[in-house]
């Protein structure tokens, strides 16, 4: 099912407003509550059940598809993971709900904090951009390519418990007439411990680098609130890439270390702990899937890309920028001129 939110007032587009509760219109600020273009929604997917990718039109075997804009009616060409996206002619936010039902259907989503406009600012005035970016970084053309996007999370939560067994050691010293003997006592040691994690999460995802979002972090995950398509109007969005399963046993072995070095580290009254082994259990897993902001920019600059990526609620900011390089040459042809002044004046007073 293919759909875009539509203006009561007059007939635009509606974006989720960000830091808000509310759908926007773009032309006349007229606002319409999440809530109740949810329930809209919930009774449109009741009308609409059993119709899925029959809408699309595959393009030759590829992972490329073709879906018709509801406002336009242009075509909307998209990965197979695409689930929210913009017409690339009427720039009506379009969401394919489709993409987003069953088990790709997220449990949670962060909403996006502060609108386009704000992200742009925090682009602008990023402690990134020093006197040697290009003055073009700026423009409106290039702030205009600023996008968010949900980026597919798996949140871990783990209850379990752990059985250490160790060998810890004391130190006595017995003091002689004509020797001094230092003894080394060896304890067996055996703890148990159990603790709980909540929402450890993983990208599910290609679409950032991986070493990118652990910048970014951490995102308030507090702030969490139960998936409502609404909040995807005027954003990119992707379903994930990897199941659960396949980033369960990385989630599991983090878990795993953390708690055994959580263990040793509250044995105390030895001098030093050795740990000898470890046997970890799980007794309750679950994995919750959820979506978080992330505003993009891609830069270019002589024939290459620059990508800049911002946490969509902290306002954190990863990535490089270049260096003008007419910039750096007029820097440079200035210093010298002020050396080759400097040099001739003190000449000419010799």
């Amino acid at each position: 099912m293919i759909k875009t939110y539509k203006c009561p007032g007059c007939g635009a587009s509606l974006i989720y407003a960000g830091g808000t509760e509310d759908l926007k219109c773009p032309h006349c600020d007229r606002t319409v509550p999440v809530s109740e273009i949810a329930e809209q929604n919930n009774e449109a997917e009741v009308l609409a059940a059993g119709r899925a990718e029959d809408e699309s039109r595959d393009n030759a075997g590829t992972n490329v598809r073709e879906f018709q804009c509801p406002s336009c009616g242009a075509a909307l060409v998209t990965t197979d993971h695409t689930s929210a996206t913009q017409c690339a002619f009427c720039g009506a936010p379009t969401l394919i709900e489709s993409r987003l039902t069953g088990e790709f259907k997220p449990g949670k989503i962060l909403p996006f904090r502060f609108d386009k406009a704000q992200a742009q600012e925090n682009f602008k005035n990023w402690k990134g951009t020093g006197k040697l970016t290009p003055s073009s970084f700026k423009s409106a053309a290039v702030m205009d390519k600023v996008t968010g996007v949900y980026v597919p999370y798996w949140l871990y939560s783990y209850s379990c418990e752990a059985d250490i067994f160790a060998e810890g050691t004391r130190t006595r010293i017995m003091e002689g007439q004509k020797e001094r003997v230092i003894m080394t006592d060896h304890f067996n040691v055996q703890r148990t411990s159990s603790a709980q994690y909540r929402g450890l999460p993983y990208e599910a995802s290609t679409k950032i680098p991986e070493e990118t979002m652990a910048v970014l972090e951490p995102f308030d995950y507090d702030k969490l609130t139960d998936f409502s398509f609404p909040y995807l109007a005027g954003f990119q969005a992707e379903k994930y890439h990897f199941p659960a399963s396949e980033m369960q046993e990385r989630a599991r072995e983090a878990v795993r270390q953390d708690l055994i070095n959580a263990a040793v580290a509250d044995i105390d009254g030895y001098e030093s702990v050795s740990l000898l082994n470890a046997n970890v259990r799980f007794l309750q897993e679950q994995a919750d899937y959820a979506l978080l902001p992330v505003w993009t920019l891609n830069y270019e600059y002589m024939g290459k890309n620059y990508p800049l990526y911002m946490n969509g609620q902290s306002g954190e900011i990863d990535g490089e920028l270049p260096t003008s390089k007419f910039k750096l040459f007029l820097r440079f042809a200035i210093a010298f001129l002020i050396c080759f002044g400097l040099a001739f004046l003190f000449g000419r007073i010799l």
